[in-house]
């Protein structure tokens, strides 16, 4: 009987596919059939590529020499040459200190392997609010694997970089620091009024633990504490890559000193990122202070006669790299970074072969897809930190929206044909960007919320060009570009800290991974889409008079059609999440939060299509009826992860409630705004 339910869902799924798979067809040919008679009746006399409302397909072969070809063409060249140049290595010689190469090296930290360039990226991020700084020295903008070489190194000067974010002017005040634009200072800075500092937060640590809230607490006490987890995070990094720290002259003070040194340690284990692999093949990473620690206990059992315990072959060659850097010696550097990398080589290759053997002999292994030494996955990580594609993406749709606009001013074939190319590149750049993350994690498209705003923005940008390619009117183009970059800046604002990463041990598979969590995600998209749909129709239809009749009638078509998808897509996934429900917690529904978001998107998106079918609505209130679809999806994606409670309180977001306060104010105003009349809403215009 366990195989059932999903027969069941088998069996459902197939048949609304069928279903709704026939109303697309239908609805292309109907497109399809429109398009040829008015190519073949056009009107007031014009030349049948002057179809009104749709821009013409053309040949790049054959009217290349247009403007409207080779106009678009060259602005979807000059883009994609900036790129280019983007993706370059850095050009570093052999008098210079070959960084690119250093931050390429692997680490552990948060359960995954990682490069330090993504470590010193994360770090800065945090501190900062920005993955570069500027040099204090040179005043030049500077990427973060250089400040965080100069940090694990202990390299003279290295406190003075302004990295540490402080905005709030009663801290500023406080602390006796001058406002400056950026708001960012160094760390010799702040330890100038270390007293004041250090009382400041233990008097917000202190309400802290009285309120047990931060959101309760007085803004300048929240403003010190953020700073304090700043500062926290920069020593945490300083004493996992800092040597030892034994000292004492009498025997009682250096056993004194070792149990505090091992406490310390067994404290940053917790934590910190460990820079060393391990000297096993199923062993485990080290930090440099750990590896040092066990060579003065290897050493001070040699003194007295015993057994010592092995020790970490990679603290040497690795210790050697940063000793080079802190001198300023760029080809010694070079020369140990190199030594260095052929002994991580080496390590990855034993590891292999471990791996190899334990497979051969039936065992699944020792270690996971992102805890397995493989120095050309990191590398590549260290390579898509540099390209920054979802930051060319973002800027991209920016251009690309413009160009959209512009078509409804004038030359419109134009800019619909440089829009829609670019678009298209972009959506490549996107793809690309996609797969990369989906080869370095190992893992399917959604593990989280930074990567559900990348994949809904990515499938957003897909089923926008789609309508386009079957419309050709510059509405998928505006919608994809709407759509697109709102997308990547909210993905932007949800990368805390690691975007890759480790799914928790319930949500640790591929399979509902792949299924459930995808499906789920295309239904938020479709639901989205038919909701900004909506939003066109109102705002450039009802109250901008920018779409005629016939302008609108097609939007509402496309919103039909992309509602038939939502619910296939919400149902399906909803649905997957009930077996999966049932294979990780013995249950198939338990009214959770999550659950009942899902359901809710399912349920509005039933009602919506019903109410079209049943005649309950026009076109105007489909529209609006398909706006609020983006409250149901948006509450769904977001809103009940703030509740923090139930089985999927996982997702929960800090700093968010009132955006997503604002933009569900913001769709019930743009719903409002349907119930004007014709009239007031023109000249509301």
């Amino acid at each position: 009987g366990w195989l059932v339910p999903y027969l069941a869902c088998v069996i459902v799924g197939v048949g609304m596919f069928a279903h709704f798979a026939g109303v697309m067809a239908r609805f292309v040919r109907r497109r399809e059939d429109e398009a040829q008679r008015e190519l073949a009746a056009p009107e007031n006399g014009q030349s049948p590529s002057a179809a009104p409302g749709v821009w013409p397909r053309r040949s790049l072969l054959r009217d290349w020499r247009m403007p409207q070809v080779w106009v678009p063409l060259l602005v979807v060249l000059t883009l994609s040459g900036w790129l280019a140049g983007r993706a370059r290595p850095p050009r570093e010689s052999a008098t210079q200190f070959r960084l690119s190469e250093f931050g390429a090296l692997p680490a552990a930290s948060n359960g995954r392997l990682l490069p330090l360039d993504t470590l010193a990226r994360n770090t800065l991020m945090f501190i900062s609010g920005r993955d570069a700084y500027d040099d204090a020295n040179t005043d030049k903008k500077e990427p973060a694997i250089r400040w965080f070489a100069e940090l694990a190194s202990r390299a003279p000067g290295w406190q003075k970089h302004r990295v540490l974010r402080i905005e709030n002017l009663d801290v500023l005040q406080t602390l006796g620091l001058p406002q400056r634009s950026g708001f960012r200072y160094g760390l010799d800075e702040l330890m100038k009024s270390q007293a004041a500092y250090q009382k400041q937060v233990e008097q917000a640590t202190a309400a802290l633990a009285k309120s047990e809230s931060r959101d309760k607490l007085e803004l300048t006490q929240a403003k010190f504490l953020e700073l304090a987890d700043k500062v926290a995070r920069v020593t945490m990094l300083l004493e996992a890559f800092a040597p030892h720290a034994v000292e004492g002259d009498t025997q009682p003070d250096v056993l004194a000193s070792l149990a505090a040194e091992q406490d310390k340690i067994e404290r940053l284990n917790a934590a910190a990122p460990r820079a060393l692999p391990p000297a096993a093949p199923a062993g485990q990473w080290q930090m440099p202070r750990a590896a040092s620690f066990d060579q003065l206990a290897a050493a001070m059992a040699k003194q007295i006669g015993a057994k010592p315990q092995p020790t970490n072959p990679a603290y040497d060659p690795f210790e050697a790299v940063l000793a080079a850097y802190a001198k300023g010696n760029a080809g010694l550097f070079n020369e140990r970074l190199a030594d260095y990398r052929q002994f991580v080589a080496e390590r990855a290759e034993a590891e292999a072969e471990h791996e190899a053997s334990l497979a051969a002999a039936g065992s699944r292994g020792t270690r996971k897809f992102v805890e397995r030494l493989q120095p050309e996955r990191i590398a590549r990580e260290a390579v898509y930190n540099r390209l920054g594609l979802f930051d060319a993406c973002k800027a991209f749709y920016i251009v690309a929206f413009v160009l959209a606009a512009a078509a409804w001013l004038g030359w419109s074939e134009g800019f619909h044909r440089a829009a829609n190319w670019l678009l298209w590149a972009t959506f490549v750049v996107h793809t690309l960007a996609l797969v990369a993350r989906i080869y370095i994690s190992g893992r399917p498209p959604v593990t989280n919320l930074y990567s559900s705003a990348v994949f809904i923005g990515w499938s957003a940008v897909l089923f926008s060009l789609l309508f386009e390619t079957v419309y050709r009117l510059g509405i998928g183009n505006l919608l994809a570009a709407a759509v697109g970059f709102p997308s990547l800046v909210i993905a932007s604002r949800l990368a805390d800290g690691d975007t890759f990463t480790v799914m928790q041990a319930v949500l640790d598979t591929q399979f509902w991974l792949a299924t459930h969590v995808v499906c789920i995600s295309l239904g938020y998209t479709a639901t989205f889409l038919a909701g900004f749909l909506g939003v066109f129709w109102i705002v450039l239809g009802r109250v901008g008079r920018v779409f005629d009749e016939g302008m609108q009638a097609q939007v509402t078509r496309m919103i039909y059609g992309t509602l038939c998808f939502a619910i296939f897509f919400s149902f399906v996934g909803t649905v997957l999440g009930g077996l999966w429900a049932d294979d990780s917690w013995g249950r198939f529904w338990g009214w959770d939060p999550k659950e009942n978001g899902a359901l809710m998107i399912v349920l509005w998106n039933a009602l919506v299509l019903h109410a079209r079918w049943g005649k309950l609505v026009r076109p105007r209130g489909l529209a609006v009826l398909a706006v609020f679809g983006n409250v149901v999806t948006a509450w769904s994606w977001f809103g009940v992860n703030q509740l923090n409670i139930g089985l999927h309180s996982y997702g929960a977001t800090s700093g968010i409630a009132l955006a997503l306060g604002a933009f569900a104010v913001s769709q019930l105003a743009i719903m409002a705004a349907a119930a004007l009349p014709p009239r007031r809403a023109e000249l509301a215009a």
